[in-house]
């Protein structure tokens, strides 16, 4: 081997590393964002379609209203924010059941 030959081979390796290093930074910058996509895009569609499945078995029962609070924030910069609080009664099957959970979204129909 020719003294020219060694040195070319040694002036490529640090053009492999950076290779392997932008390698190695996109495969974990690809992996990150999917993971992210993932969280942020299809699990929130995945929680929708399941909700919109079990709300299709819902039976409608009459309630009672014992009880509802609307207030305003309690701050200042805060006065347009609202909090809702109900209590409420309802008899299915036979037992009579007290909750407080509301749901105030709208559903076009």
């Amino acid at each position: 081997m020719s003294k020219g030959a060694k040195l070319s081979n040694k002036s490529t390796q640090p053009a492999q590393a950076g290779r392997l290093f932008a390698a190695i930074f996109l495969m974990v910058f690809i992996g990150a964002f999917g993971a992210i996509a993932t969280i942020f895009g299809l699990l929130p569609i995945a929680d929708a379609a399941s909700t919109l499945w079990r709300a299709n078995s819902l039976v409608e029962v009459p309630a009672t209203v014992k009880q509802v609070q609307l207030s305003l924030g309690s701050r200042s910069t805060q006065k347009h924010l609202k909090s809702l609080s109900v209590r409420y009664s309802y008899k299915w099957k036979g037992v009579t059941y007290e909750s407080t959970a509301v749901s105030v979204q709208h559903w076009a129909g």
